[in-house]
């Protein structure tokens, strides 16, 4: 890995992202897609990186 050659440090993986039409269609609105749908794949799984995050 990159990180790890260069920068010496091992990445910790906290989640993915899935793929999510409410992400293309807040680009395309230019508005937070966290905001116009908190309820998406997308949004859930944000939230769900940002829990592991403050649980580290």
């Amino acid at each position: 890995m990159v990180l790890e050659r260069f920068l010496k440090i091992t990445p910790l993986a906290l989640g993915s992202m899935p793929q999510d039409k409410s992400v293309s269609m807040a680009i395309r609105q230019q508005k937070p897609f966290l905001l116009g749908a908190p309820d998406s794949k997308a949004s859930l799984e944000i939230v769900a990186v940002a829990e592991r995050i403050i649980n580290l």
